[in-house]
């Protein structure tokens, strides 16, 4: 699940902690009922932070993503539910093509997954 900052679903203090820390977006990792729940978080500067949903801490240190194109900027991550996998968008403003990556939570590594697309 992807939360953008404007999304009025968002909660009030999830919100504040984006909007607090420059996250641009945040993404839900779909654990299992008994094992702990991670947010993913990615930052304005393409950054990867995580926090547990279920305790009330601050996010970690970020850490750089590699492995994006150069020219391109991540604006979005996900979890797709059927593989549990995060995967970010990365958008060239300046050529208007678009390239999905599969991101590596424990490295920050961005694989693209085909290549660049013309955006509509």
């Amino acid at each position: 699940m992807i939360a953008p900052i404007s999304n009025r679903s968002t909660s009030p203090g999830l919100r504040r902690l984006l909007l607090a820390t420059g996250l641009t977006s945040v993404s839900l990792f779909g654990a299992l009922p008994s094992q702990a729940q991670t947010l993913y978080l990615l930052s304005e500067d393409s950054r990867l932070s995580t926090v547990s949903a279920s305790a009330a801490t601050l996010p970690s240190t970020g850490v750089a993503i590699t492995g994006v194109t150069a020219g391109e900027t991540l604006v979005a991550i996900d979890v797709r539910p059927q593989n549990q996998q995060l995967y970010a968008l990365g958008v060239n403003a300046t050529t208007d093509r678009a390239t999905l990556y599969l991101i590596e939570p424990s490295t920050a590594f961005a694989s693209p997954i085909g290549t660049a697309t013309g955006l509509i």
